[in-house]
C-alpha cells in the first residue's frame, strides 16, 4: 500500500512538472571574454616571437574578446599615434606590468608570466576556500535527508522482520 502511494505521488509530481520543464528555455550565454592570464600568455608568445609591444598588443587585442581586447587595441592605437604610455593604458594592470619594458627596454615576459601565475594561484585559493565552505554548509542538509532514509530503509525493515520472527 505504501509502495503504491509513493509510486503514485512520484508519477503525479513528474506529470505536473513535465509541461513546465518543457516550456522553460535555458538561458542564452554570451561568449565570455578571454581571461587575463590567457591574455598574458598570448602577449608573452607575441613578444617572444619578436613583435614590438604595440604590435603584440594589437594582435592579441584582435584575437581576444571582452574588456581586455578593447584596452589592448585602444592602447596599441594610442601608442601608434604617439600618445604617452600612461595615457594609452589609462591605469589598466597590463599597462603597469608592461611599463618597464616600454620605458627601460626590459624583457616583459617574466612580469607577464608572474602576473598570470599570481592570478591563477589566487583563483585556485578562492576555489579551495569555496569548496571548504560548501562542504561545511552541506553537512546539515545531507544529514537531514540521509538519516530518515537510512532509518526508513535500513532500520525499520530490520526491526519489523526481527519482531515478526520473535513474536510470530
Amino acid at each position: 500500500m505504501i509502495l503504491w502511494l509513493a509510486l503514485l505521488s512520484g508519477v503525479s509530481a513528474w506529470l505536473i512538472s513535465y509541461p513546465v520543464s518543457c516550456v522553460v528555455q535555458p538561458p542564452t550565454r554570451k561568449a565570455p571574454g578571454m581571461e587575463l592570464p590567457l591574455v598574458c600568455d598570448l602577449l608573452c608568445a607575441a613578444i617572444t616571437s619578436g613583435a614590438s609591444l604595440p604590435r603584440a598588443c594589437e594582435a592579441v587585442g584582435k584575437v581576444s574578446n571582452g574588456p581586455h581586447s578593447q584596452v589592448l587595441t585602444r592602447a596599441a592605437r594610442a601608442l601608434h599615434l604617439g600618445a604617452g604610455w600612461d595615457e594609452a593604458w589609462d591605469g589598466h594592470v597590463l599597462g603597469h606590468v608592461l611599463a618597464p619594458a616600454w620605458r627601460d627596454g626590459a624583457d616583459p615576459t617574466p612580469l607577464l608570466n608572474q602576473l598570470a601565475r599570481s592570478i591563477r594561484a589566487n583563483r585556485s585559493a578562492h576555489a579551495k576556500q569555496a569548496a571548504a565552505r560548501l562542504a561545511v554548509q552541506l553537512v546539515l542538509p545531507v544529514g537531514l535527508c540521509l538519516l530518515p532514509a537510512f532509518i526508513l530503509l535500513g532500520i525499520v525493515p530490520l526491526l519489523v522482520t526481527g519482531s515478526l520472527s520473535l513474536f510470530g
